[in-house]
């Protein structure tokens, strides 16, 4: 299995070619007279530690573009399972969650609140098949006579909308279950024009952006963006997205000023505005824009905060736009019926998260008074 980084990992065929720029893209023949192809040529693998190491796209991940493409006139890209899942090789564990003698699966250990496995599967459910094949304790399934791929395999080869079947053992009862798969529905954005589009809010000097994987690589460069990117940048590069407009937004550098003298952050994630948290960037330049309170505070990832004088970032936002030559302070996607929706849905999402959290504390202090 080999890392595509749109899609995660896919089957992949190891060469030993040499795959130069240029070369990609290109067909890899399995017979030259009699014209088959055995894929398309992707990558190479450029640890100094190897010589001649290339990958090739096999002809079924090819296949499964190109008639879902034939059949719907588009392709929607590789389904999301919904859930995640971690190995189940030690004999205790296997105990504990009462797994039958000959058995053996994987563990449910995480869920995609926004898919339908979330409706069908619980946490330390164990999978025990997936359409009918076995899944070994160390989440592998039978691919030829003696190998052996990762069984996310056999979900790649669906297409979004098919049925996903399962086999589980649930507190030890084995049953089955079944859903609906879903595109995947990436927190971040990776591809330009795709599932993201440049966009940009300036408010008192501060540059924010969604984060996405061309923002990364403009900032950090397409080599060098995996090592030098903040950890939490990277962590949301995993995550999927719990409502539809849901973004990172992340404070991309700030432009020097009297006015956020002090301030030298930049690549970081901005998490709450005056206290709120903040949903999207079109919600937070809506929350900025109302804000009547004499400061703004803007709350980063880690607990740090930046804190600017409001009547000041009104007064002088305009000049630090002339004098660092940008036109307007924000992208045209943060104007109009789309952004206002997109901000309406950062209202109710705080509005969730409030409820949610007085919830709890509702819970909490009767448990307190029950004790």
């Amino acid at each position: 299995m080999v890392r595509y980084s749109q899609s995660g990992r896919l089957l992949g065929i190891q060469i030993d070619a040499a795959i130069n720029p240029g070369n990609s893209g290109g067909p890899a023949f399995a017979d030259m007279q009699a014209g088959t192809v055995a894929g398309v040529a992707f990558s190479k693998n450029v640890s100094s530690s190897t010589d001649n190491i290339g990958y090739i796209i096999p002809y079924a991940i090819v296949d499964h573009f190109l008639s879902e493409y034939m059949a719907r006139g588009s392709y929607q890209g590789i389904c999301s399972p919904g859930f995640y899942t971690q190995p189940m090789e030690n004999p205790a564990q296997q105990q504990y969650l009462r797994v039958p003698e000959g058995a053996s699966g994987c563990i449910v250990v995480k869920l995609e609140p926004s898919t339908e496995a979330a409706t069908h599967l619980q946490l330390s459910d164990v999978i025990l098949e997936i359409e009918g094949v076995p899944i070994a304790a160390d989440e592998t399934i039978q691919f030829r006579e003696d190998e052996r791929v990762e069984y996310s395999h056999l979900i790649s080869l669906k297409h979004v909308g098919d049925n996903l079947k399962l086999k589980i053992l649930r507190d030890g009862q084995v049953r089955d279950v079944s859903f609906t798969l879903q595109r995947q529905h990436h927190l971040v954005g990776i591809l330009h024009e795709v599932d993201c589009l440049p966009s940009y809010y300036v408010t008192g000097g501060l540059v924010f952006a969604p984060l996405s994987l061309p923002c990364m690589e403009a900032v950090y460069g397409s080599r060098k963006w995996r090592t030098l990117a903040p950890i939490s940048v990277l962590q949301a590069f995993v995550q999927q997205r719990t409502s539809p407009l849901q973004q990172v937004v992340i404070l991309v550098q700030v432009l020097s000023h009297e006015i956020n003298h002090g301030y030298k952050y930049s690549v970081l994630p901005i998490e709450t505005f005056n206290g709120s948290p903040v949903h999207n960037l079109a919600h937070l330049a809506a929350m900025v824009d109302a804000c009547a309170d004499p400061y703004l505070n803007f709350g980063l990832e880690g607990g740090r905060f930046i804190t600017l004088n409001r009547q000041e970032v009104l007064e002088h936002t305009p000049h630090i736009l002339k004098i660092n030559n940008i036109p307007v302070d924000r992208s045209d996607d943060l104007l109009g019926e789309d952004a206002a929706a997109a901000a309406a849905a950062g209202v109710e999402a705080a509005r969730e998260a409030a409820a949610a959290a007085d919830g709890e504390a509702l819970q909490d202090g009767i448990a307190a008074a029950v004790e």
